[in-house]
């Protein structure tokens, strides 16, 4: 599995990417702060499920530009369909290679 960058551009804004203790965040395993550019992931998963959590981030940042109108609760049910997809997607075509070790 690849490493996750400290920072990841999204339309222009430099969006930095922490793993913290899960308690720092709420009921989720991921929070995105479109305000203060910043992405956190809970420390205790697994290496594929952060970076599919992160994917789910950056799709909700992504519906800010391309949806702004949505409810909150059509936007997670969106970016939750989403997610599975695109992560299923890019394993399938090996953008997500396995590290050997």
């Amino acid at each position: 599995m690849m490493r996750l960058p400290k920072t990841i551009q999204i339309m222009g804004v430099t969006y930095r990417i922490l793993v913290v203790p899960d308690r720092r965040i709420k009921d989720c395993w991921g929070e995105v702060d479109i305000g203060g550019a910043t992405i956190r992931l809970a420390r205790s998963l697994s290496s594929d499920r952060r970076l599919s959590v992160l994917l789910h981030e950056i799709l909700h940042v992504l519906f800010e530009y391309a949806q702004p109108g949505l409810t909150s609760r059509e936007e997670e049910k969106l970016v939750n369909r989403l997610e599975s997809l695109a992560f299923s997607f890019l394993r399938e075509n090996k953008f997500l290679e396995r590290r050997k070790s």
